[in-house]
This record gives C-alpha cells, structure tokens and sequence, in this order.
C-alpha cells in the first residue's frame, strides 16, 4: 500500500498553501501539545473532482456528468483516491473514459478492511496525489 493510502490521524483540511519553508493550512486543527513529531509524513491532497455515482458495478464506477480525462482539475490518474459519502475509500486502476473508472477493490475508511461498493447516487470525491 503506497503512502499515501495510510489512515490519516488528521484530515478535513481545506485551504492548505505550501512556501519555501513549509506548509500551512488556516481551516487544520494540526496539535501543539505535542507538536507533529519530527519527519513525521504530512499529506496533502488536493481535490482533483467531485460528483455523483450513475451507477456502480462492484469496481466499475460510472458518472455520466464527469469530466475524469478532459475535466478542469485534470485527468483522473492511476493510483489516485476516490472516497465516498458512505465512509469507503478506493484506489484508481484504470481510467477508462471521461466517464468511467476501474478501481482496485472498496475499502473502510475506518478499518482498511474490504468493504461493499458505496450505493448508487452516493457523492464522492477524487484526489490528486
């Protein structure tokens, strides 16, 4: 599993900008007692595309109203994230049209374990790594 699938131990950032020198972020609760400890990884990913699921078949996922090649956030990538409203997560294999993407298996956001496909109409959103 590459680094970037590891669980956060904090998210919901949304307004992070990066410097010579660091990283900050005006709308993240990062801890000060005790601080994020040294070479600690930090991972920020950037929203690629959002929408609603069309229809989904078991790791086949359809959005009739996506942009996932020509899109103004870029083309969806292998490797990339999509999680769901429904607290499941999965990693892009295949892009197969603007349309339509493969992805490896369905996750729990909570446990990491194999997890049912998220429900038809569920929002979702795709992150840049």
């Amino acid at each position: 599993m590459g680094w970037w699938l590891l669980k956060a131990q904090y998210s919901g950032s949304t307004n992070a900008t990066y410097t010579a020198t660091g990283l900050s972020d005006s709308s993240a609760t990062f801890p000060t007692s005790p601080v994020i400890p040294l070479y600690t990884t930090v991972r920020v990913m950037p929203v690629r595309h959002t929408g609603t699921f069309t229809t989904i078949n078991g790791t086949s996922l359809t959005d009739t109203g996506a942009l996932f090649i020509t899109g103004a956030g870029g083309a969806v990538k292998r490797g990339e994230i999509i999680r769901s409203a429904g607290n499941t997560f999965a990693v892009v294999s295949k892009v197969i049209s603007d349309t339509i993407l493969h992805v490896e298996e369905w996750l729990d956001q909570s446990t990491y374990q194999p997890a049912a496909p998220p429900a038809v109409t569920s929002a979702y959103t795709a992150y840049k790594i």
